[in-house]
């Protein structure tokens, strides 16, 4: 694609949880000199983070410019591809591009550094440094970089030797963050441990960086630092004068040596931005921006709650972006950005159109001319070449440990050991609520319901998969289904609250006779957070009860139901004394049943405790407005509109405020932005009419009531037109999988034409996806003369009435492959999901069934419903991806893996036509081989089907 006019190159540095609230006041004292000298030379602003905001998944959007729904990224581990277990989140899962990608394929050449996840480094016209590029351990503090962490690989050398370890970091170094470090006992106190090892992360990704941007031509360079963020986590609470926890005992070490902690590193990251754009150049353009903030004051949580993500509650909803470049405006400031924004406007920069399923808007605010080329449908169907990983690498991780658990439930493959087996369950529900909330952040509670259900029904001990569950029917306005959903949830809390109770009381005697008997155990983590998992759970999390229902009252707070609502709010307001969070929802909540002065005494003290609440204001509008005090009312709802931009009811009030001011034309423009963020909003419509009333436009006057009348009409209907649309789409992927010209598994064929010449020594395997008629060319060989390697334990059936000719040794191969040599001169069934986990050293031959794929999952589906059991939580059509990809990794293993020798027979082929398969075997397999007995085995009348 023919590019604009554009930047000559881009320098992008991202700072994990920066926040203006910490760089202000360090920029007014001279302590950030190189970030004050890019804010007064182009625009900065706040960038609103999504929901929830964990970092693998806003810097994959960041980079995209699209929710998670769309790039597929949910969390911070993900199965691995055979599902057997679980790893830190790779790229591979990734299934949209990133900008950098699109720039390659518009011939621009990438640098990118560190970002989170980049793991395996994608093989892009440039170069990449992938996430994993992280100092040796101190276990192995010379250890070898993980493979694949660098492109090209000629790089790999020699950044490696450039990554610092923490006991590299000098005394000299620690004194630039705590000057007073040398006065901690670090017998007692292992926060030096600490200090020293991120400060040794943060090195290794400047190292690199700054050795690639020097030495290597680049149109962008994409740097990411996770450091703020690590620093914070660990140190903020001290820079925020918080209480420290230390279980009544006096702290190792005086808190006042950490308390600058935090702003050296703030320091520390400018210092590391100087150089960069030193090595740059002065007139480079520059993006520095954040994924979400961190609080750094009395909102800092004394609390984090036991979840896999917990620390996440420290996060605050708004990052920084600032841009200096060509064409920008000059000491500005730009409002209503978000983290989706990034993608679109870095694409802008080199003169590039956005897609339009990108969920993210140009930041066109920040620039002088604010045309902009019309966006393309969509970059990931414009050919080229991206410089993404090759599709047989990518997968989806959830789709992966589904589909072994169909291999599981049909009897092919040994369950997994019980620990890894609840990781990779874990694993998945994680990544599943995620991308609930992500739905949710995103205005689809239709799709996370589904989510949330299949969660709940998994562990209903789980408060937060309630509470969002019940939040969903009130995004949706369904507040009959949330009050069920509340019942239960209060079932749920009456039933495991005790039995957390009688557990946590079990653990504690069992702590209390490790004390009488001197038998200390070290501290345990995993110990620590099931113990507050079980705290939290004996609470029943009544607070949180009590809160749902009396949002649910006050959703529709009429007649009795304002009395009630409004006595909750009491009975609210005494339990929260003073509780920050509770605030706003007690404003909320009086202003719903007509207590305006008490809403606004409330929004006072959120406002105190948050003065970017954007909440907070916006209700204040809205308290305005219906009071009739429409100035005061448009002031607030700019003010809100400023740090979140996507509000369209917001717009809208902001419009009807306008017109009741005498400006009719920003209010004709606030409603039409309104009805651009959301299309089926009637009342924008009938404001629109109000305005062209007063100016006499009568035709359009009756075309907008018009529409209003209609959208109200349809509204009844949307959300069963919602989920008709959904099925739909589920029924076309189907159909799309069916109606493909190959519905069968790849081709598995590497065999060099000549025969066994040792069959003795051979280990002949019978492989295939579950139902591809493996059974049956066991039974054919068996006839030949082969003698299969089996236990006999899985007894004939419905589904196979000759025989499974299996062995559980076989289905354990994940687990132990220490039989193999066993089966030296036999013949051993082994489902291709575990074929990568053969050993080394032997010889193998291995047949595999190759068979229509809607055929084999009809057949697994048949199968499991006798058996009685569930299988896969998968769509026949995602079931079949899965298995195809898996198969395509295995054409890999097999590429890697010199000697093995594969033949494949067609499932069908051999029923039509069995002498001939026999024959092939035979040729394959070596004397003796009885072709006729093998031939005259197949019968098929079997294939039920078709």
């Amino acid at each position: 694609m023919t590019q604009t006019s554009a930047t000559p190159r881009l320098l992008l540095v991202g700072w994990d949880a920066a926040d203006w609230k910490v760089i202000d006041p360090l920029m007014s004292k001279g302590r950030m000199p190189n970030l004050s000298r890019l804010v007064s030379e182009g625009v900065r602003g706040n960038l609103a983070t999504m929901y929830p905001p964990l970092s693998p998944m806003l810097w994959t959007s960041i980079a995209t410019g699209k929710r998670p729904s769309k790039h597929g990224i949910h969390g911070f581990i993900e199965p691995t591809q055979d599902g057997l277990g679980v790893r830190p989140i790779t790229n591979l899962g990734r299934k949209t591009k990133a900008f950098w990608n699109i720039l390659n394929q518009n011939g621009k050449r990438s640098i990118v550094v560190g970002w989170w996840p980049s793991h395996p480094a994608e093989p892009i016209r440039g170069s990449m440094v992938s996430n994993h590029f992280q100092p040796p351990t101190s276990a192995d503090p010379d250890g070898p970089m993980m493979a694949g962490t660098v492109h090209p690989d000629l790089w790999a050398s020699r950044l490696a030797e450039m990554r610092v370890h923490g006991t590299q970091v000098t005394g000299d170094i620690l004194r630039m963050f705590a000057p007073q470090w040398s006065g901690i006992d670090q017998e007692k106190d292992k926060s030096v441990h600490d200090l020293a090892g991120l400060i040794a992360e943060t090195m290794s990704i400047h190292c690199a960086a700054t050795e690639l941007i020097a030495n290597e031509p680049w149109d962008l360079a994409a740097i990411y630092f996770a450091g703020i963020d690590h620093f914070s986590h660990r140190f903020m609470r001290y820079h925020a004068g918080k209480r420290i926890p230390n279980r009544g005992a006096e702290p190792a070490t005086d808190p006042a040596i950490f308390t600058g902690i935090v702003a050296n590193a703030y320091r520390y990251h400018d210092a590391m931005l100087g150089r960069l754009l030193q090595i740059a150049g002065a007139d480079c353009p520059v993006l520095v921006l954040s994924d979400h903030g961190f609080h750094s004051d009395r909102l800092l949580p004394d609390y984090i709650p036991a979840e896999a993500a917990g620390p996440a509650v420290e996060h605050r909803e708004f990052g920084i972006c600032c841009l200096r470049a060509p064409g920008v405006l000059k000491g500005e400031r730009v409002y209503g950005g978000s983290v989706l924004d990034i993608a679109p406007t870095v694409l802008h920069l080199f003169g590039l159109p956005a897609g339009a399923d990108m969920d993210g808007k140009t930041l066109i605010n920040a620039f002088e001319d604010h045309t902009l080329p019309a966006p393309i449908p969509s970059w990931d169907d414009v050919p080229g070449e991206d410089g993404r990983h090759d599709p047989s690498r990518q997968y989806d991780s959830a789709e992966s440990a589904e589909s072994l658990k169909q291999l599981v439930d049909l009897g092919y493959i040994a369950p997994p050991g019980e620990d890894v087996r609840k990781n990779v369950d874990s694993c998945v529900m994680e990544n599943r609520y995620n991308l609930a909330r992500s739905h949710m952040d995103g205005g689809r509670p239709d799709l996370a319901l589904a989510l949330l259900r299949e969660l709940l029904a998994a562990d209903p001990e789980q408060g937060r998969f309630h509470q969002h569950l019940i939040h969903c029917f009130l995004q949706q306005g369904d507040r009959a289904a949330a009050a069920r959903a509340l019942d239960e949830y209060d079932r749920a809390a009456a039933d495991f609250a005790p039995r957390a109770m009688d557990e946590l009381k079990k653990r504690r005697a069992e702590k209390s006779d490790e004390d009488l008997n001197n038998e200390r155990k070290p501290d345990d983590r995993k110990e620590q957070y099931e113990r507050r998992e079980l705290a939290e759970k004996t609470s029943g999390f009544v607070f949180d009860r009590l809160f749902l229902r009396t949002r649910i009252a006050l959703a529709e707070p009429r007649g009795k139901q304002k009395a009630a609502a409004r006595k909750m709010l009491e009975q609210m307001a005494k339990g929260a004394g003073k509780r920050e969070t509770t605030a706003l929802f007690l404003a909320e909540g009086f202003a719903a049943v007509g207590e305006d002065g008490r809403a606004l005494e409330y929004l006072k003290h959120a406002r105190r405790s948050d003065p970017e609440s954007w909440r907070a204001l916006a209700l204040e509008a809205r308290i305005h407005f219906t009071a009739r005090r429409y100035r005061q009312a448009a002031n607030f709802a700019v003010d809100s509109l400023s740090l979140i931009y996507f509000q369209p009811s917001l717009h809208l009030l902001l419009g009807s405020c306008l017109r009741h001011l005498g400006d009719d034309a920003k209010a004709e423009r606030e409603c039409l932005v309104a009805l651009a963020q959301m299309p089926e909003l009637p009342a924008a419509h009938v404001e629109l009419a109000r305005i062209m009333r007063k100016q006499k436009r009568l035709g359009e006057v009756a075309l907008h009531m018009a529409q209003a009348q209609k959208l109200r009409a349809a509204a009844k209907l949307r959300l069963a037109q919602k989920s008709a649309m959904h099925k739909a789409e589920a029924d076309a992927a189907v159909a799309a999988v069916a109606a493909s010209k190959d519905r069968s598994a790849p081709v598995l064929e590497h065999w060099d034409g000549a025969a066994p010449a040792d069959r003795s020594r051979v280990v002949t395997i019978v492989t295939g996806i579950p139902r591809s008629g493996t059974s049956m060319m066991m039974q054919m060989l068996a006839a030949a003369g082969l003698a299969p390697y089996t236990d006999n334990k899985r007894e004939a059936d419905e589904d196979n009435p000759r025989g499974y000719y299996e062995h559980q040794q076989a289905t354990r191969l994940h687990r132990d492959a220490a039989w193999i040599p066993e089966a030296r001169g036999k013949v051993v069934k082994v489902v291709a999901h575990l074929l990568p986990f053969l050993p080394a050293g032997e010889e193998y031959r291995l047949v595999f069934m190759r068979r229509d794929l809607n055929e084999v999952v009809a057949s697994q589906r048949e199968m499991l419903r006798r058996l009685g059991r569930k299988g896969g939580s998968l769509s026949e059509a995602a079931l079949m991806r899965t298995y195809t990809g898996q198969l395509v990794q295995v054409q890999n293993w097999l590429r890697k893996t010199p000697g093995v020798q594969v033949m494949t027979v067609e499932y069908a082929e051999a029923l039509r036509n069995p002498p001939g398969t026999a024959q092939r075997l035979a040729a394959f397999l070596g004397a003796p081989f009885d072709a006729t007995a093998a031939a005259g085995l197949v019968d098929p009348s079997l294939q039920r089907q078709k």
